[in-house]
């Protein structure tokens, strides 16, 4: 549930939008818990306890925040910030309600390539046209295609994959040079006349890059981590939509039940196939979409596994 800091209405204030399986999300939560403790307006929100509201603001990728201004959106950061950043973000909205302060790290993520999935979204593959996401309000959200997402995890897979058959590659430089000179000289890594500087050397490169190669790999791991999250994130908006389609279709059928129980000639009409309302036609057509649209996103997790990150740990 959601979470208030004391202020008045409109003044600046964040909106954290956050998952209780988001890594990210989690690593953020001892920041917000200091700001909050500053009495700074943080509003934190669980996407799955207000789908709603996540959908209002076309929450894609969580960790997200949102700088609000008399109940304005003014700017927005998706993944892992500073606490300063978020500080500094609150206190020049706060000097001036216009925003024209935010920091430019901030100005760009709106701009920019980190929420172009709500400009750039496609229907997903093998789907009907006008497969989306929906809300009350017909604030309609299109989702990235399944095989955008599948060709993205691959990539940070095989990028993870590749690392650390090279960091397997620099242990074993470092294992080899690490053998006393005269078998080195005698395997042939090294020339009759080399010295024993010439070794150390040799090994102290290794393990140089054996460190840079590690951090590369931390990252990289970092990075599929927060793919498959956000995927994740993806998943489970796309379950409420269901719910939430079968709950306003169910309303519906119930309602014209009831119409036509009080009208015999509305009920022999329908009886006859004549009369079926346009509204529940298009709530079973949204009802179809939603289900199917879900299933092309869980059959992401079903049919190649190996994209979760967690499958590195269980090869081992």
């Amino acid at each position: 549930s959601s979470q208030e800091s004391h202020h008045k209405p409109g003044d600046p204030e964040i909106l954290f939008f956050t998952a209780s399986y988001c890594e990210p999300c989690k690593q953020m939560q001892p920041v917000i818990d200091r700001l909050k403790s500053d009495n700074l307006a943080i509003r934190q929100i669980e996407i799955t306890s207000e789908p709603e509201l996540a959908r209002r603001h076309k929450i894609d990728r969580i960790p997200t925040f949102i700088l609000m201004a008399d109940g304005k959106e003014i700017a927005r950061l998706i993944g892992l910030t500073t606490e300063q950043e978020l500080r500094n973000s609150l206190y020049d909205a706060t000097r001036n309600r216009a925003a024209n302060r935010v920091s430019h790290k901030w100005r760009s993520i709106i701009s920019g390539e980190a929420v172009s999935v709500q400009a750039s979204a496609e229907i997903p593959y093998g789907a009907p046209a006008g497969l989306a996401s929906h809300s009350a309000d017909n604030n309609r959200v299109q989702w990235p295609q399944p095989q955008e997402i599948v060709k993205e995890l691959r990539r940070l897979r095989d990028t993870v994959s590749g690392k650390l058959d090279s960091q397997k590659q620099l242990n074993l430089e470092i294992e080899k040079w690490s053998k006393p000179l005269e078998q080195l000289k005698s395997e042939g890594h090294l020339s009759a006349d080399a010295t024993d500087a010439q070794r150390e050397s040799n090994l102290d490169e290794a393990k140089r890059q054996l460190t840079s190669m590690q951090d590369s790999v931390k990252k990289a791991k970092h990075d599929w981590a927060y793919a498959w999250s956000a995927y994740q994130s993806k998943l489970r908006l796309l379950g409420l939509d269901v719910n939430e389609a079968q709950l306003e279709l169910q309303r519906i059928e119930q309602e014209f039940a009831e119409s036509i129980r009080l009208s015999e000639e509305r009920k022999k009409a329908y009886l006859n196939g004549e009369l079926i309302p346009l509204e529940m036609k298009s709530a079973k057509v949204r009802v179809e979409r939603a289900e199917e649209l879900l299933k092309l996103y869980a059959d992401i997790a079903t049919q190649e596994p190996e994209l979760n990150p967690d499958s590195l740990n269980a090869e081992k």
